[in-house]
């Protein structure tokens, strides 16, 4: 995963971050591991910024976000690290926003529509454990506005 993401990510990107970024333990990490956020963000290009996930309370993370707003294209997208209506973490789309960039649901989808809200599933496992970059998320973006939801 380093390797993917480096050949991605040049030293002045910033890249966000949308959570469970470096899980270590039995669950969807690797069992015993001790190495902590910073040790992994020191072998990475770039600037790291996290959305924190449900997976980053004890691995050493630093600081992030609950939820970022960003704009790509005039596009205006909620970051956040799990879809809205997902369990017990429900969470409304703030107002003025209809795309949501998130992970959380690993390989169950990569694009969906969600009581009429666009989101994109950025996570590693559905994007061949690299990052997604930001034209990238705008043709995505484009090409799903344009055909609308189901």
């Amino acid at each position: 995963m380093v390797r993917n993401w480096n050949s991605r990510v040049k030293v002045g990107d910033t890249v966000v971050t949308v959570g469970d970024w470096c899980c270590h333990g039995a669950e969807r990490g690797i069992p015993g591991s001790k190495t902590k956020s910073q040790s992994w963000e020191a072998l990475l290009n770039g600037k790291v910024i996290h959305v924190l996930g449900n997976h980053d309370r004890n691995n050493g993370t630093k600081a992030g976000f609950d939820l970022a707003t960003v704009c790509l294209a005039g596009h205006a997208c909620v970051v956040r690290h799990r879809p809205i209506k997902d369990g017990d973490d429900a969470c409304r789309m703030p107002e003025g926003y209809n795309i949501m960039i998130h992970g959380h649901v690993h390989t169950a989808w990569r694009i969906k529509w969600i009581e009429g809200f666009l989101h994109i599933n950025v996570g590693v496992d559905v994007n061949k454990y690299a990052p997604v970059r930001q034209d990238e998320l705008i043709r995505i973006i484009e090409r799903e506005l344009k055909k609308g939801p189901p």
